[in-house]
């Protein structure tokens, strides 16, 4: 037997959840929409296909955190902020968005310090 069309778009509903980060505490994230993760790819992918990782990396955090929220004045603050705790989030945001594993992240952007 088949899913129900009312069961598969109740299953596409995004929902929040609570994730821990070591060394900081818990942050509310949700993963972001199909739109959302089309738009910031595409924004951040070039022509030729180069990824402007740091970019991508922070539309996603900022897209994806809820609590606390950040707006595009916090960036800078990312940007020059613990790696770890920074990638620990957005790489959560980014799995549970279907864009991209642990590995390949990792690969792009570091494992963090």
């Amino acid at each position: 037997m088949y899913v129900s069309k009312s069961d598969f778009l109740q299953a596409l509903t995004i929902t929040e959840e609570d994730f821990t980060v070591a060394g900081l505490g818990t942050v509310r994230i949700k993963p972001l929409s199909l739109a959302d993760r089309a738009a910031i790819q595409r924004k951040y992918t070039s022509k030729d296909g180069q990824i402007d990782v740091l970019e991508m990396q922070m539309a996603a955090l900022l897209a994806g955190l809820v609590e606390p929220k950040l707006t595009t004045d916090d960036v800078a603050a990312l940007k020059v902020g613990r790696p770890s705790v920074v990638d620990a989030i957005t790489l959560r945001i980014m799995e549970t968005s279907g864009m991209g594993d642990t590995e390949t992240f990792e690969k792009k952007v570091g494992s963090g310090s």
